[in-house]
């Protein structure tokens, strides 16, 4: 039999007593959010919309925005780290699993001293946790030769975007990063810290 998603009771802000609700609606109330599947234009406005909406809410009070994903739309991605970015409140960002691609760049940027990662299993050196920087993908345009150089233009400004981002965040030059990103260069939750990508690793839910 398929296992829905858990109910957990909780006290909805604005209500005297505690319901019954979906596990992710708590964890929404709770500024929890998950990032854990590829960025599309559904997942970035989700993402985006349930940031807004709790920054308008509470300015003050942290995010959690938990990673696991292998990237996705250039487009959208950088549209979830504007956003990032710019909500008053801090934003914790936890890689749990994959943080690849527009992800990477995501978790990097999250509130200095607030970026982490989970490490995986030690059993196998391969298993453990990986983070990494690549050129973004981007979806082909079938149309007229115009319009195909356009979306090109569209993609070398946002890759470019992407580049000195990372510059500005890990202190390197550009000219690395976009070596490290052609390279497609893996990391372990170390060499993430080390580069600047994460702050630290975790070893325990502190939240």
């Amino acid at each position: 039999m398929p296992v829905g998603v858990p109910k957990v009771s909780y006290v909805v802000p604005g209500e005297d007593e505690a319901t019954w609700i979906e596990l992710y609606q708590q964890l929404f109330y709770e500024r929890k959010i998950f990032l854990c599947q590829v960025i599309n234009r559904e997942l970035g406005n989700q993402v985006a919309g349930m940031m807004i909406h709790l920054n308008l809410d509470n300015k003050k009070k942290d995010f959690h925005l938990f990673i696991n994903s292998p990237g996705g739309s250039l487009l959208f991605g950088m549209a979830i780290f504007d956003i990032v970015q710019t909500v008053q409140a801090d934003v914790n960002t936890i890689c749990i699993g994959l943080a690849a691609s527009m992800a990477n760049l995501i978790l990097a940027g999250g509130t200095n001293t607030k970026r982490v990662a989970f490490p995986h299993a030690k059993t196998l050196l391969y298993y453990t946790l990986r983070m990494m920087l690549h050129e973004p993908g981007s979806s082909y345009f079938d149309g007229k030769t115009d319009y195909c150089l356009m979306e090109t233009d569209e993609l070398l400004h946002y890759q470019h975007a992407m580049i000195r981002s990372y510059s500005e965040i890990t202190h390197k030059p550009e000219w690395q990063v976009n070596e490290d990103m052609f390279r497609d260069s893996f990391m372990s939750p170390e060499e993430a810290q080390a580069y600047g990508i994460i702050d630290g690793l975790s070893y325990s839910l502190t939240w």
